[in-house]
């Protein structure tokens, strides 16, 4: 049912729905959600909020993951480059994660992490040194790894390259 709630909703969740299509809603998501309509809380109603609105929102905060920052920072702190994993990607892994961080200043927070936890011994005394930005520490790392990987091709023999 979490799944098919999932589905239906995205329907309506960016657009105003017609008459129509919320009456076509309670249709399809039958007597279950009915019940559940029935048996969850109420929220506090919110200004001008409908009885469609109210119902979106308690189904959200039944279905919908909660996030939990204390466990996200947990997952973040223990998170660590991969062996041959390019900055880019490590630091799109550790950007997904610090979403749910709720920091004040995510940036800053990724910056920290990547420092304390990245590989390239070279990119993070020149961060700490001349206090780099987030975006500073990623285009030298963008710009080294490059660099690594024509110099690694450059020594193959003849052979492999063609």
């Amino acid at each position: 049912m979490e799944a098919e709630y999932r589905a239906t909703i995205q329907i309506f969740r960016y657009r105003r729905p017609t008459t129509k299509e919320r009456r076509t809603y309670y249709i399809r998501i039958g007597q279950e959600i009915a019940d559940l309509d029935d048996s969850i809380p109420d929220p506090a109603l919110e200004g001008n909020q409908n009885e469609y609105t109210r119902l979106i929102h308690k189904l959200d905060q039944h279905f919908l993951p909660r996030e939990n920052k204390d466990y996200a920072r947990f997952k973040l702190g223990n998170l660590v480059q991969q062996d041959d994993e390019l900055m880019a990607t490590y630091y799109a892994r550790i950007r997904e994660i610090a979403k749910k961080c709720s920091y004040t200043d995510e940036n800053d927070a990724i910056r920290d992490h990547l420092i304390k936890t990245m590989h390239n011994n070279a990119i993070r005394v020149k961060a700490i040194r001349n206090n780099w930005t987030l975006q500073e520490i990623l285009e030298e790392a963008a710009i080294t790894e490059q660099g690594q990987l024509q110099a690694k091709e450059i020594k193959q023999p003849k052979s492999e390259i063609c």
